[in-house]
């Protein structure tokens, strides 16, 4: 019983840490890419302890976010590194229409060219 009650007490201090860090944020327009990066002294099991592990921080970034963890517009991905115990947060934002990647391409090209162009010129004025 006391076991269960310690876990409880520990998610929820985990919930309330993570969403009062975040609370300072803004949150990113959807759909986005979430890392979340456990520092440790020894590793977890990678396809089921690492995830679990994180579960209480999943839920409060989602909660952040506005949505379910289960939402198909959130991109989970965990990973550890050796350390002193601590968590990090990575949000990013994706891109993932490919109008949005073509727009992209074409900005960096014409600013590829203007470039070019300002650079012949300063040349040719030498």
């Amino acid at each position: 019983m006391f076991a269960r009650m310690k876990t409880a007490k520990t998610a929820a201090k985990q919930r309330s840490d993570v969403g009062l860090f975040l609370s300072v944020y803004r949150r990113p327009k959807l759909p986005v890419r979430v890392t979340v990066t456990r520092y440790a002294a020894r590793s977890l099991d990678s396809h089921d302890n690492l995830t679990m592990s994180a579960k209480h921080i999943v839920d409060a970034i989602a909660q952040w976010l506005g949505i379910d963890d289960a939402d198909k517009r959130v991109e989970w991905k965990f990973q550890e590194l050796p350390g002193r115990f601590a968590v990090g947060i990575l949000v990013e934002q994706k891109l993932t229409t490919m109008p949005e990647l073509e727009q992209c391409k074409l900005r960096l090209v014409n600013a590829i060219k203007a470039a070019r162009y300002w650079r012949s010129r300063a040349k040719g004025m030498r």
